[in-house]
């Protein structure tokens, strides 16, 4: 990851581009070398960090990335129970297992992930929890609660070193229980990039 260019390390909730409302998360970074993925965590998050989830429910956010090579996308949660509400901080402890995905490295990240391609518009992601495969990233592979915690998104670099810029709104569970994750209308926030990539 090229960290050593403020343009191409970002992570910040911006106004004017948004999906609805008037805030996304804004991400750009650039991959150095190849088979790396980013590591886009709620650790430390500004805005409600480390975000409670449960696995009974889809997780939907929307995405605008407009020009580049395809990326994949998987979900990697603390499965950890937590009782607190969806929303509110579930924690930073607990194994964490990575969702979508049909293999995990932690030098290549997710394999077999939702593929993402560039497009001008919005796209909506679905991660469909109850349905997706479950792979380990420290944990065992399955999910053993039924709530966890939103730890990253994991993002492969399926194409060339970019510059990438990804847009991120509305992160709901769905179908929606009353409560909502959203980036920008500050509910969530993914601050902070982190590269995971061993030699």
């Amino acid at each position: 990851m090229d960290v050593t260019d403020p343009a191409n390390n970002v992570s910040k909730v911006v106004s004017g581009v948004a999906s609805s409302g008037n805030n996304s998360l804004q991400v750009v970074f650039k991959w150095q070398d190849t088979g790396n993925w980013l590591r886009l965590t709620t650790f430390g998050a500004t805005f409600r960090p480390n975000p409670a989830i449960s696995y009974s429910l889809a997780l939907k956010f929307d995405v605008l990335y407009t020009a580049g090579d395809d990326i994949a996308i998987a979900l990697l949660t603390r499965d950890n129970g937590t009782a607190v509400p969806i929303g509110g901080n579930g924690g930073t402890t607990g194994a964490i297992e990575v969702i979508g995905a049909t293999g995990f490295s932690s030098t290549t990240g997710p394999t077999g992930a939702l593929v993402l391609s560039a497009s001008p518009n919005w796209q909506t992601v679905v991660i469909n929890i109850p349905a997706a495969s479950v792979v380990a990233f420290t944990g065992n592979g399955v999910l053993d609660n039924t709530s966890g915690t939103l730890e990253a998104l994991g993002i492969k670099r399926l194409g060339g070193v970019g510059p990438y810029e990804l847009y991120f709104d509305n992160f709901a569970m769905v179908p929606e229980p009353g409560s909502l994750l959203a980036l920008g209308s500050g509910l969530i926030g993914m601050s902070g990039l982190l590269l995971r990539r061993r030699r």
